[in-house]
């Protein structure tokens, strides 16, 4: 059953900084997703520790263990195709050391972890903060140099976003993988969930675009 985690020392540290990885405001590197997404069993394992280690300061995580996510360690306990596992798996395949820390960060829509599958439409709305999709709007507006992958579902979520609250408004109906728009310096694309299979085709041209774009010349992400 899909809803907000159990643990309240995760939400806790979730809901003051409701992002993985590098703070989004110094961030060049943005994925945006629907939710974090944990096991329920989480909280009861001692593994939990990493997990909290990892929302205290995600960046030195990466740096620390040369994996940008717990559930990448060899002493993940549960299986490896629930929760968030796959899309960080999946996300891996990047093949993007440590030293891309300081540069990405994963910034999700709602601003609670989670547990379950977030396909029902109604439990999602139920968790959903209008406030927290104004900051997340305000600093994509901002037009500062970045790069902004947003996932089908996402976009599609934002569209609903846009014609109930008004936010999100540079949201465009094309349904074209690739770049989506500009906004000043932030170029903003649409790819495959790191969930879905299909995202792989998509890694070497997403690989180069965030190595040039953190260590050389910006290229532009090409329509697929």
């Amino acid at each position: 059953m899909y809803g907000i985690h159990p643990s309240e020392e995760l939400r806790t540290l979730f809901k003051g900084s409701p992002h993985q990885g590098q703070k989004p405001e110094l961030a060049k590197i943005l994925f945006f997703g629907s939710d974090a997404n944990y096991s329920a069993a989480l909280s009861d394992h001692p593994f939990f520790h990493r997990i909290i280690e990892y929302h205290r300061d995600g960046v030195a995580f990466w740096q620390r263990y040369d994996r940008h996510h717990p559930f990448l360690l060899d002493e993940y306990p549960f299986k490896k195709n629930t929760g968030g596992v796959p899309y960080h798996r999946s996300f891996a395949a990047l093949n993007l050391s440590s030293k891309y820390a300081p540069f990405i960060s994963f910034v999700e829509l709602l601003d609670v972890p989670t547990i379950g599958n977030s396909s029902g439409e109604k439990e999602f709305w139920n968790l959903f903060s209008p406030e927290h999709a104004k900051r997340l709007d305000t600093l994509l507006q901002c037009g500062s140099r970045r790069i902004i992958f947003l996932s089908d579902n996402v976009i599609r979520r934002m569209r609903k976003i846009k014609k109930r609250w008004g936010l999100f408004s540079w949201v465009p109906d094309s349904d074209a993988h690739g770049l989506l728009c500009k906004l000043g310096d932030t170029a903003i694309h649409k790819v495959f969930h790191f969930s879905d299979g299909r995202v792989y085709k998509h890694i070497p041209e997403m690989r180069k675009l965030i190595v040039d774009y953190c260590f050389g010349q910006a290229q532009v992400f090409h329509r697929l």
